[in-house]
């Protein structure tokens, strides 16, 4: 699914940040110094673990596309293996996603109360979280934590 202008400018300003000489690549050296500077503790081995799944053309370095799939891919990977995230609040995602990394409005709308047996409050809080999302879509993890707050405010 393509991504839109507003990531599309995050992913660009991460990725400039991270490729320090501007030559287009993230190298292991170059990834070395973000990850550290962002003050996380990781091998230089997992790390070039990491850079070698996510190097699809084996250049031996992370070009733009390359670096936007793979963060596409750990936050999701990350948001499906937090301990926050509901198997059921992972079930609506994954049924309004339609496979998808994000979902919208529009996706959420079409969540059928009967269908999907959502209860009461659930149709309470998705109508709270439809009206969050002010026409965007999320991934996972945001959908989890405006789902939390609606339910919340409930």
């Amino acid at each position: 699914k393509p991504i839109d202008m507003d990531d599309n400018r995050k992913y660009r300003d991460v990725f400039k940040q991270f490729d320090l000489n501007g030559d287009g690549h993230i190298t292991i050296n170059e990834l070395t110094v973000a990850v550290q500077a962002a003050g996380v503790n990781i091998s230089k081995e997992s790390l070039q673990s990491i850079l070698k799944s996510a190097d699809i053309d084996c250049s031996g370095g992370l070009d733009y596309e390359e670096f936007v799939a793979f963060l596409k891919l750990a936050s999701k990977t990350a948001a499906q293996d937090s301990a926050e995230t509901s198997p059921r609040l992972q079930q609506l995602f994954d049924v309004a996603s339609d496979g998808f990394d994000l979902v919208g409005p529009d996706e959420l709308k079409a969540l059928s109360p009967d269908d999907h047996g959502l209860t009461s409050q659930e149709s309470k809080v998705l109508t709270a979280v439809i009206e969050l999302l002010q026409g965007r879509s999320v991934d996972l993890a945001e959908f989890a934590d405006l789902w939390r707050k609606a339910e919340a405010a409930s």
